[in-house]
C-alpha cells in the first residue's frame, strides 16, 4: 500500500505495514498498490486506540479505515474515489496560492492554469501529460475541474519569474557558506541571471 501525492520526490511518500517480527508472521506477505491518505490513515490511528475521530457526514471527501489490510490482501474502498492533496509552500511564502492536485484512480490531475492530466498506469514517473484532444482527458478534465470549484479551489498561477530568479540566486549563495565573497557572489549572479 502506498500514498502518493503530487509530482515531486519530495513529497512521494510510500506506506508500508508491517506485521509484528515472529516467526510465525514471516509466511504473512502482501502487497496493495493502491492510493491512500493521511486522513485514511488518521483515521485508522483513532481506530488501533479505540477512539472515534469528528467526521462531517456532509463531507465531499470518502475516507476509509486501513484496518482490514492488516489482516487480508484486499481493500474495502473505491479506488476511484477523488484524493486531494495540497502544496500551500507558495501561499505560506507569500508569492503565490497554494497548489493542488487530485488523485482519482490511476490517474493524477495537476490543477494548474493548464490543468495537467497523467496516466500513473502507463506513465508511472509522471512525465507525460495526456493529450488535450484526447477524448479521455476532455471527459475527465470536465470532471476534475468541476469537482476542484465545487470546493471553491481556484487553478495555481505560477509566481512572477522575477520572484523566481531571486529564491534562484539566493539558493546558489547561500549553500556554499562562504560568506566572506558573499557581495561579490551575489553581483556576479544577478549579471549572469539578467544576461542568462
Amino acid at each position: 500500500m502506498k500514498t502518493q501525492h503530487t509530482r515531486s520526490h519530495n513529497t512521494l511518500v510510500s506506506l508500508h505495514i508491517k506485521p509484528p517480527r515472529k516467526p510465525r508472521d514471516h509466511a504473512i506477505n502482501w502487497t496493495i498498490d493502491s492510493n491512500v491518505s493521511l486522513v485514511d490513515l488518521g483515521i485508522t490511528l483513532f481506530e488501533i486506540v479505540g477512539e472515534t475521530p469528528a467526521h462531517k457526514p456532509d463531507s465531499p471527501f470518502e475516507v476509509t479505515s486501513l484496518m482490514q489490510v492488516m489482516n487480508k490482501p484486499s481493500v474495502n474502498w473505491n479506488e476511484d474515489r477523488i484524493i486531494v492533496t495540497e502544496s500551500a509552500w507558495p501561499q505560506w511564502r507569500g508569492i503565490s496560492q497554494s497548489r493542488f492536485a487530485a488523485r482519482k484512480g490511476h490517474y493524477l490531475f495537476v490543477y494548474d492554469q493548464d490543468l495537467k492530466i497523467y496516466n500513473t498506469l502507463i506513465d508511472r514517473n509522471e512525465t507525460n501529460p495526456l493529450p488535450e484532444t484526447d477524448p479521455l482527458a476532455k471527459e475527465l478534465s470536465i470532471e476534475i475541474t468541476q469537482f476542484f470549484t465545487d470546493q471553491g479551489l481556484t487553478p495555481w498561477s505560477p509566481p512572477d519569474h522575477q520572484i523566481i530568479d531571486k529564491l534562484y540566486i539566493g539558493r546558489r549563495i547561500f549553500p556554499n557558506r562562504s560568506t566572506g565573497k558573499l557581495v561579490s557572489n551575489a553581483i556576479q549572479l544577478s549579471k549572469e541571471t539578467v544576461l542568462g
